[in-house]
């Protein structure tokens, strides 16, 4: 269950980086 947890996390993070990923590759393309 703990593991369950601790990928849950990760993805959590993940998500988040690419969304700033994202969201930064959308403003370099606008420039």
């Amino acid at each position: 269950m703990a593991d369950l947890l601790v990928y849950v996390f990760i993805f959590d993070i993940v998500q988040d980086v690419l969304l700033c990923c994202e969201l930064a590759f959308s403003n370099f393309q606008l420039k």
